[in-house]
């Protein structure tokens, strides 16, 4: 197993050095703060412009072939449904056993 002493020549190649720069960093990391924040508003101006214009995004999927079957299933259900609705209104009576 290798000891910590073999790495002290890597760490000191990726050692930040003997001076500390703290504006030159936050220049740095403001400056690419700046750079991706512009990157992302022209990216949408971009995007916003071929939407403006009409243009899909994606390619459109294509149609598939509907089965009306369980469709006329659902809607013979709904009718039975509102024919019985119909029925209790209408034909249907109903004796309160409590009076």
């Amino acid at each position: 197993m290798k000891s910590f002493s073999s790495l002290g020549p890597l760490l000191k190649k990726l050692s930040y050095g003997e001076r500390i720069h703290p504006s030159r960093d936050w220049l740095a990391l403001l400056a690419l703060t700046l750079a991706l924040t512009l990157m992302s508003a022209a990216w949408n101006l971009w995007l916003f412009r071929m939407v403006q214009d009409g243009a899909a995004l994606a390619e459109p999927a294509a149609a598939e072939a509907f089965d009306t079957a369980s469709l006329d299933a659902v809607r013979k259900v709904f009718e039975d449904r509102k024919r019985q609705e119909t029925r209790f209104e209408s034909e249907y009576r109903f004796v309160d056993p409590s009076l």
